[in-house]
């Protein structure tokens, strides 16, 4: 299921490197979190038994992760 969450990148950054956003900030994706710390994640370049190559990661604000309506079933 595919989620939002307010990037901790500014607007400018990303532009830079080519994440498209929504609004003030917002990416979506699929999270990871880890402790404090907590990611939207898309493409996968790369993968096979000892490792992963994420196309795009996006650190974000933990507490701003929300879940998309439209990836309900």
């Amino acid at each position: 299921m595919k989620y939002k969450g307010k990037s901790m990148m500014s607007l400018n950054q990303m532009v830079e490197i080519g994440i498209k956003y929504q609004g003030d900030g917002y990416v979506t994706g699929y999270p990871i979190v880890s402790g404090n710390d907590a990611y939207i994640l898309n493409g996968v370049i790369e993968a096979n038994s000892e490792y992963i190559a994420i196309e795009q990661w996006v650190p974000v604000f933990p507490e701003s992760l929300q879940l998309q309506p439209s990836s309900l079933p």
